[in-house]
């Protein structure tokens, strides 16, 4: 059975290609692939019963900004749609369903962001000499504001999510590892904060795709719990049009992910 339901891609990277000078068809096709913007991504997840989980999000544009966002599940609709202040994001609305409806608003300090909110709602974004620390996520309880997630971030020197620490006790957190190519990120010609209205935290800053994730149950364990590899296929300017996640314990197939430009 074919089920639909939200997609977390888990993608990310940057990379330059070459041209060949002379052939100018190759030429025209390599100074377009660098200019490719995500037009659709079909995530098809696989379960231990034999199901498969169809999750399909369709990406909108007015000339070369991202202006929406809609995902379609078997339980729900969501539409996103932004609104810029130039070419900063200030202002998400959602549709989840009818006739339920939010809207966030992004604040940022230069152009860094540093808050998404609403009168229920808040993440802030912390940096350290220019770069992405930490990401807190609160929801308001009467007056007060209760964290629901907090992770901390590690780069490498290409500006990869290196270490991802999730929780907010040390000693007791999540650790994930990461390991990259050296390819383009399908969303590297796109706002690079999209991703956290739109809920991916965690990719906010990276430049590669992944390869490699390795989970640790608790930070302070030596061996991986879980290591997830991906198989990527690429098109002609280096930018990933399928992924596909596996177990390398099990040799299963976990997700494939199908990437289409325009």
């Amino acid at each position: 059975m074919i089920k639909k339901a939200f997609l977390t891609a888990l993608l990310v990277g940057v990379s330059a290609c070459s041209s060949d000078s002379g052939n100018s068809s190759q030429s025209n096709d390599v100074k377009k692939s660098l200019e490719m913007k995500v037009k659709n991504i079909i995530q098809e997840s696989y379960d231990d019963d034999g199901n498969t989980t169809l999750v399909i999000k369709n990406f909108s544009y007015e000339k070369d900004k991202l202006v929406g966002i809609s995902e379609l599940s078997e339980v729900t609709k969501i539409e996103l749609e932004f609104t810029y202040t130039g070419d900063k994001i200030t202002k998400a609305n959602y549709q989840v369903g009818t006739p339920r409806s939010k809207s966030v608003t992004g604040i940022y300090e230069g152009d860094k962001l540093v808050r998404i909110s609403n009168e229920n709602y808040k993440t802030d974004y912390t940096y350290e000499k220019g770069v992405l620390k930490c990401i807190e996520e609160f929801h308001k309880v009467g007056d007060l504001w209760r964290l629901l997630r907090k992770e901390r971030f590690k780069f490498d020197q290409n500006g990869n999510v290196e270490e991802l620490l999730i929780g907010e006790v040390p000693g007791s957190r999540i650790k994930k590892k990461y390991v990259y190519d050296d390819k383009k990120n399908p969303y590297s010609n796109m706002n690079p904060y999209f991703k956290c209205f739109f809920g991916e935290m965690n990719l906010l800053n990276q430049k590669n795709n992944s390869i490699k994730e390795e989970i640790y149950n608790n930070e302070t364990k030596m061996e991986a719990s879980k290591t997830i590899s991906s198989q990527i296929e690429y098109n002609s300017g280096d930018y990933p049009v399928e992924i596909k996640k596996i177990d390398d314990k099990s040799g299963k197939l976990l997700s494939k992910i199908t990437i289409t430009y325009i």
